[in-house]
């Protein structure tokens, strides 16, 4: 710099370095006859420096030809050093015996991520060394090393000289972060970035609560700057193939802040070992971030704070043996928002999130204090949910809220992967919360606890050897439970709504989905999904609560209870139990597995306690019908109608069966054996006639109707079974409506 400041010759000219020949700061100037336009004409030392007075003054202008400028030629430096001790102390004084990759400094500060190594100890002190010895250190604070042990050092603050290239990166292709081995060292940051960064290396690497990023382009950050790296409110800033890196334990610090900008894209970014590695908002829209990739942050990975428009695709989030996190993603809304505030259309793509440690919760509203804006459209499809651990807490899900958060709206939740459930064996007592255990599977607090006499969303709170504690009583006693180390699906505050909520074709291991906010269920859709051990619907009396299940699989069981205005249970496969209350416009078709309605059960097939009578067409299929006994189908139907109509009742076997083995009765008890075709209490039947299907099986269709007083708001039942031993799988549809 000083030499070039004082050339008087022809331009171009290459200049070899910023403070020495060969430090990195090279670059070509070409000679401008006008006075630099910063630094009131005397330039800022990198992108423009003042031409000599012996030149005619002027300015020489750096060419990047479109490629841009190295952060060095502003004079930032990444000369850390590795040294290696001559023997063990645990004093402040360390004796050197080899230095490499860089020069020893006064006031360097130790890199912590070397292990061993506390945070904030810096060199205050080089002496020469004794014996073999060549350096004697003194060290802020004392350091417990063995003998040969090599320790790292970074230089000082480079936050000025980083900031100083990334203000004129505006005039530039780019400022480029050179691949160093121990980064640029930001203590007092942010690192304001406006327009467009970029590294010459990328190899992230992150195994738990460490990371080697070495001969990567990277920035490090000590744990007292606020924020690492922050992108200032310009138009289309971007980053790309850049690492940053925290040194320390991080308490309140941000890796990359978002203090505003529009439009923003992010390329092969890692943001590591943070409090929050990513923040977003509460101003700016617009982000594309591609293959970003976060590890070791202590609370939170992403928090969106009303930030409108941001799409992440591909990329790790977390690692093993990762630090337990509070959540992946933390959407907020803290102050008042124009008409396009958010947080809204946030969309997360091809993401593997790796748990490692404990997950407090996956996706979590919160702190809804602020107003305006619009809250809605949320993506998280295509990504693998990995967890690792066993000891997710009670009060943990994959979806969160809290008491702040009044509606959750159009969340989109499809194609998502991962997990796995963890069965054992146990017994619990009726009204007990002590649940003795066996089996393989490793057992440990805050996992799920399921089966028929279990309350929904029952966790283990304590306990080892077999004997655990549990959250809830049992309701009822159980020889054989199920665990699930998954977290549930759910853990929504009663005070958050749900709306246009869309869940399909996941397959994703969750110990429970327990929906019973007090406000609307409003357009809520399951479809095609799988990997959940039980779920509930509950509606909280509203009266328009609209709830949609399609083909799902529920691995043990179903619970649906509440008034609706409409529910649909289609093509739903229960594992275990399928327990319904619910009244209202409901309709299920096909509800249960084979066995939910074999031997003489009382299985609710269709529940209608008060509201409209239900009508239309009731298709059961898979209905085992026994092979001695009857098959005993139970339809509970409604108040204030004197009359029904029951006709069309038809039975498809899968395979030939003469008509005459085949029963078929309706009854209003069910106590009513129904052995003889057209006897024991049947109401209003008429002769059956056979319909052949060729090898397909046969139909048997009696057109009867039961208009009958006694059917006036209570059960009736059909009995269906066979006559000469052979056991039937079928499908039974009738239809029904009031008079």
């Amino acid at each position: 710099l000083t030499a070039l400041k004082a050339f008087s010759g022809p331009g171009p000219v290459v200049r070899d370095g910023y403070a020495t020949a060969g430090d990195g700061g090279q670059a070509l100037y070409a000679y401008s006859s006008s006075p630099c336009s910063l630094g009131s004409g005397a330039g800022d030392g990198g992108y423009q420096v003042q031409a000599a007075t012996a030149r005619g003054g002027g300015c020489w202008i750096a060419q990047d030809g479109g490629q841009g400028l190295d952060v060095r030629v502003w004079g930032a430096v990444a000369d850390g050093a590795t040294w290696t001790a001559e023997a063990s102390t645990s004093s402040t004084t360390v004796l050197v015996d080899a230095v490499t990759d860089g020069a020893l400094a006064v006031g360097q500060e130790l890199i912590v991520a070397a292990s061993g190594i506390p945070s904030g100890v810096t060199i205050t002190a080089i002496g020469p060394g004794t014996g073999s010895a060549l350096y004697t250190l003194t060290l802020s604070a004392p350091l417990s090393i063995a003998a040969g042990g090599a320790r790292s050092a970074g230089k000082t603050d480079q936050t000025a000289a980083l900031n100083a290239a990334l203000s004129r990166s505006a005039f530039l292709g780019a400022v480029v972060i050179p691949s160093t081995p121990y980064g640029f060292y930001v203590s007092s940051g942010p690192v304001v970035v406006n327009a467009n960064l970029k590294g010459e290396s990328y190899k992230a690497l992150a195994s738990g609560v460490t990371y080697a990023v070495t001969g990567s382009s990277w920035v490090r950050c000590n744990a007292s700057a606020p924020a690492c790296v922050q992108i200032g409110g310009s138009y289309s800033p971007k980053i790309s193939s850049v690492i940053i890196a925290g040194d320390g334990t991080p308490t309140t610090n941000v890796g990359l802040n978002f203090a505003g900008g529009i439009n923003v894209v992010l390329d092969s970014v890692f943001v590591v070992n943070f409090d929050t590695c990513m923040a977003l908002g509460p101003v700016g829209i617009g982000l594309h971030a591609y293959q970003v990739s976060m590890a070791a942050c202590h609370t939170h990975f992403l928090v969106n704070d009303g930030w409108p428009e941001a799409e992440f695709i591909g990329g790790r989030w977390g690692s093993t043996n990762d630090y337990s996190a509070s959540d992946f993603v933390y959407q907020k809304r803290t102050t008042a928002e124009g008409g396009g505030g958010g947080p809204n259309t946030l969309t997360l793509n091809g993401i593997n999130f790796v748990t490692g440690g404990s997950m407090g919760c996956a996706l979590r509203w919160g702190a809804w204090g602020g107003s305006g804006g619009v809250q809605s459209e949320t993506k998280i499809v295509n990504n693998h949910f990995e967890w690792h651990s066993d000891t997710i807490g009670v009060t943990q899900g994959i979806i969160c809220s809290d008491s702040t958060v009044p509606l959750i709206q159009g969340l989109f939740f499809s194609n998502n992967v991962g997990g796995s459930f963890a069965p054992f064996t146990g017994t619990i007592t009726t009204g007990t919360t002590a649940l003795t255990a066996t089996g393989t599977s490793t057992i440990a607090p805050g996992q799920i606890v399921v089966g028929p006499g279990i309350p929904v969303n029952t966790s283990i709170v304590s306990g080892s050897s077999g004997t655990y504690t549990l959250s809830n009583a049992a309701t009822a006693t159980e020889t054989a439970v199920a665990m699930n180390a998954e977290p549930p699906l759910f853990n929504l505050d009663p005070a958050t709504g749900l709306s246009q909520f869309y869940f399909t074709n996941n397959s994703l291991g969750c110990g429970s989905i327990a929906i019973a906010p007090n406000p609307a269920i409003n357009d809520v859709h399951f479809s095609h999904n799988t990997g959940c051990n039980s779920a509930s619907f509950i509606s909280s009396g509203v009266g328009t609560n609209r709830l949609f299940l399609d083909g799902n699989n529920w691995g043990g069981y179903l619970t649906l209870a509440g008034s609706w205005a409409q529910l649909s249970s289609v093509g739903d496969y229960v594992g275990t139990t399928l327990s319904n209350s619910a009244t209202g416009n409901v309709m299920i078709l096909a509800a249960g597995n084979p066995s939910s309605f074999s031997g003489n059960t009382s299985a609710n097939v269709l529940a209608n306690a008060t509201g409209p009578a239900p009508s239309g067409l009731i298709t059961l299929r898979g209905v085992n019908l026994n092979a001695t006994g009857d098959t005993i189908i139970p339809v509970t139907l409604p108040a204030g109608y004197s009359n029904y109509i029951v006709s069309g009742l038809y039975v498809t076997a899968p395979s030939a069966v003469p008509s005459s083995s085949v029963k078929i009765g309706l009854y209003t008890a069910s106590s009513q054996g129904g052995q003889s075709l057209l006897s024991g209490g049947q109401v209003g039947l008429t002769a059956i006639t056979t319909t052949t299907q060729g090898a397909s099986g046969n139909t048997y269709a009696p057109a009867f109707t039961a208009p009958s007083p006694s059917c006036n708001g209570a059960n009736i039942y059909f009995n269906v079974g066979t006559a000469n031993g052979a056991p039937l799988t079928a499908t039974i549809t009738f239809q029904i409506r009031p008079l």
